[in-house]
């Protein structure tokens, strides 16, 4: 897990503040389309919010410039990395971690 959040923040620039790492039962390809087309639909409507890289497999949004949220459903578990900080804290992205929250069980 270390190497993949490893290789992952080197293709990302890693702001400041606090990470958080969330894990969960990989999602199937359908449901992941789905969490980013939740994603894209939000960052459309919040002029806080833009959308980073946006891949078949992971995607990056932003809030207000800075990196807040990553999700990565490419290994064997689905992995949610949360930047916090001053510049991204709940507001940009708890509702779409809300609107997640019903669907997403953590791993054990």
């Amino acid at each position: 897990m270390a190497a993949l959040i490893g290789s992952t923040l080197a293709h990302f620039h890693l702001p400041k503040g606090d990470l958080e790492l969330k894990t969960y039962p990989k999602v199937s390809a359908a449901e992941f389309a789905v969490m980013r087309e939740d994603a894209l639909s939000l960052a459309a409507e919040d002029a806080t919010l833009g959308a980073g890289r946006f891949e078949a497999r992971y995607f990056e949004l932003t809030c207000r410039g800075e990196s807040a949220l990553l999700v990565d459903n490419s290994s064997s578990q689905l992995f949610i990395l949360g930047f916090i900080s001053q510049a991204t804290e709940a507001p940009c992205v708890q509702p779409l971690r809300q609107r997640w929250s019903n669907r997403l069980r953590p791993a054990n």
